[in-house]
């Protein structure tokens, strides 16, 4: 984080409780085993897509936990006006420089760690990084279904952007920063998101980069925006190598391995990204943490 951030400052409270979000993923889970048996079967006996199967879950996952967290914040009486007032016009500039930034040293992570890997641990590469499945979807015969992309993109750029930066940014972040600190707050919620990616170390990053979006910005919109964006550009790149390449084209090891230089070439991408943030900073200077305390019932 940059040095005009005061990390000793934290929120003066914040009443959303991280059992109570553990609680709420444990009871997705209690929901979800079942409908996962229950929506396989029911797919097989309709010979139905299997995108399908990916778009019911990712709504239904989606959906339950973004209806959760609204009303965790509701119950306790959260200023959320706090946590989504309108940015400044300066805060766009040197937030989409931080995004490119994180976009680029993902690349970076992702050549830097698979590819010395590979040649250790050549399975799990090609199942944990090469074989996962794509965000594009097409059917068995080779067709690319208009309305299942739709829906898809509108998960990966809308829907999952704004339930996981009020997630691990609107709720964890505020909530650790109040019982430790600003700093471990943002270490902590960082690393959790990391974990919960298959690139973890590019998302820890990312989740960092995400974390001082909001502080610097005061508005959690910035960092929806700009993590929509970063998804944005990562579909775009799906549907790219898509349209060039095919639906029937297999990626193989051996051309990941030879395509090392892409992460030297990101990686000179991301300290160019961060030297014009460091020219074009954000507006505020003095962080203060928003208002999101818990209003007073009259």
């Amino acid at each position: 984080m940059d040095s005009d951030v005061n990390t000793s400052a934290a929120p003066s409270s914040f009443p959303v409780k991280v059992r109570h979000l553990a609680l709420l993923y444990l009871l997705l889970l209690f929901v979800f085993v079942p409908l996962n048996v229950l929506l396989g079967i029911m797919l097989e006996v309709k010979d139905a897509p299997a995108y399908r199967y990916d778009l019911t879950l990712y709504f239904c996952f989606y959906g339950l936990m973004g209806s959760g967290i609204a009303l965790m914040l509701r119950k306790s009486n959260v200023c959320t006006s706090g946590l989504l007032k309108k940015p400044s016009r300066r805060d766009w500039l040197p937030a989409l420089l931080l995004t490119g930034a994180s976009f680029a040293f993902t690349i970076t992570a992702i050549y830097g760690v698979f590819v010395p890997l590979s040649y250790f641990a050549p399975e799990f590469v090609q199942f944990w990084l090469l074989d996962s499945p794509g965000l594009i979807y097409f059917t068995a015969d080779g067709g690319i279904p208009f309305w299942g992309n739709l829906f898809g993109f509108a998960v990966v750029v809308v829907i999952a952007p704004v339930v996981e930066e009020l997630l691990f940014r609107g709720v964890l972040l505020h909530r650790w920063a109040y019982r430790y600190g600003t700093s471990t707050a943002v270490v902590c919620s960082s690393l959790i998101f990391g974990l919960l990616h298959s690139d973890p170390i590019g998302a820890t990053v990312f989740g960092v980069l995400m974390c001082v979006i909001y502080l610097k910005s005061g508005s959690l919109w910035v960092a929806i925006i700009c993590h929509g964006a970063n998804n944005f550009v990562c579909w775009l790149w799906g549907a790219g190598d898509i349209a060039y390449f095919g639906v029937d084209y297999v990626y193989t090891l051996r051309e990941f391995r030879s395509e090392w230089p892409w992460g030297v070439i990101a990686a000179v991408i991301t300290f160019v990204l961060l030297a014009f943030y460091r020219k074009y900073p954000f507006a505020k200077h003095a962080f203060t943490w928003p208002n999101v305390a818990a209003i007073n019932k009259s």
